[in-house]
């Protein structure tokens, strides 16, 4: 049977689901991330244990806050690896002017100055399972110190290997999907990189157009057959990590999926096949609400790593400017009306006649 793949646009904070965490809510709200099996506070990531590269931004146009996403400091400290949709409308073209980049340290909430520096990876067109979705952000000035920087991940091994999947956003339960927060954390779980956009070629319509190899995906398993989403639709089974089991959902886009402690995804899209009469599914329940059974897909860094190489080897664009300032002395402008969010970008699957 072959699926067709229809997308829908849930705007929300970034957010990961764990297969032990509590599910994670497509009604906009603020950050709280990672869905769990168990309780969620056991995945938070405290500053200074190594994470701290993995960063909160905001981004802006015409002065007024739009959105929430994550990213990752790469290693020289000057740029963010995000995903290209958190700066671009669903054409793929650029409709941010600027972003604000946010550091959680020990003791202390870093704030750059708001950037215009940003590249979007020229064959990204807005198309998610067509792939390439990330993108390049410049800081007006060096990372703070006690910033995590991050390599990428070169390999070209990523499927079969298990994953640490970062990010901030709301948090749940694989039961319930994605619950909405008002509480800013970090949430880090794992889940098992097991297919390529390739596998789907012939079972999801929409990705007839994908760019072979351009992406990782990993499902969000329980440990039931019946919601085993690989095992039903490419036939790989898996039924996942246990409690370790997570996956990011709504708001966590372009935040980073980790292997030896380098980049190797960043957080682009989900897919779900919600339950309904007669629909044959792996989904837990109706909703695009990142449940058990649905599936997740990151760009794969690896075979983008000579495009993000050329940005570490230039000289920054201009002159650093003003030195980062901390939240908690020069609040940024408007911050608290912020209510914007990263654009979650679920995608349903239902049967298509063949």
């Amino acid at each position: 049977m072959a699926y067709d793949v229809k997308a829908a646009f849930s705007v929300a904070a970034s957010s990961l689901v764990l297969a032990f965490s509590i599910g994670l809510a497509t009604t906009p709200t603020t950050a709280h991330a990672v869905v769990v099996a168990g309780d969620p506070n056991d995945f938070v990531v405290p500053a200074g244990t190594g994470l701290d590269g993995v960063v909160r931004y905001h981004t802006y146009s015409g002065g007024k806050a739009k959105t929430k996403c994550n990213g990752a400091l790469l290693k020289g400290g000057r740029r963010v690896l995000t995903a290209a949709h958190c700066l671009t409308d669903s054409k793929g073209q650029v409709d941010r002017d600027q972003v604000s980049v946010f550091f959680d340290l020990p003791g202390q909430t870093v704030q750059t100055p708001r950037t215009g520096k940003f590249t979007i990876h020229p064959n990204w067109n807005g198309d998610l399972q067509h792939g390439y979705d990330i993108a390049v952000i410049e800081l007006e000035s060096e990372a703070p110190e006690g910033a995590d920087r991050y390599e990428i991940y070169r390999g070209n091994d990523e499927i079969g290997r298990t994953g640490e999947v970062v990010g901030y956003g709301r948090s749940g339960n694989g039961n319930d999907g994605a619950q909405r927060s008002s509480d800013i954390k970090k949430h880090a779980a794992k889940n098992r990189l097991g297919a390529l956009p390739d596998d789907f070629l012939g079972v999801f319509s929409n990705f007839d157009d994908t760019s072979p190899g351009t992406q990782l995906g990993f499902d969000f398993d329980n440990g039931d057959e019946k919601n085993d989403a690989f095992g039903l639709y490419i036939d790989e089974p898996d039924l996942g990590l246990g409690e370790e089991e997570g996956i990011f959902a709504v708001g966590d886009s372009g935040g980073p999926t980790f292997l030896d402690g380098q980049v190797a995804g960043i957080h682009s899209y989900l897919i779900t096949n919600p339950q309904r009469p007669g629909r044959e599914t792996s989904d837990i329940d109706e909703f695009h609400n990142a449940s058990f059974g649905e599936i997740a897909f990151d760009t794969r860094v690896s075979v983008l790593a000579e495009w993000i190489d050329s940005f570490e080897t230039e000289q920054p664009t201009a002159d650093p400017g003003e030195d980062t300032v901390d939240v908690a002395d020069v609040p940024a402008p408007g911050m608290l009306l912020l209510l914007g969010f990263c654009l979650a970008i679920f995608t349903s699957i239902r049967p298509k006649n063949t």
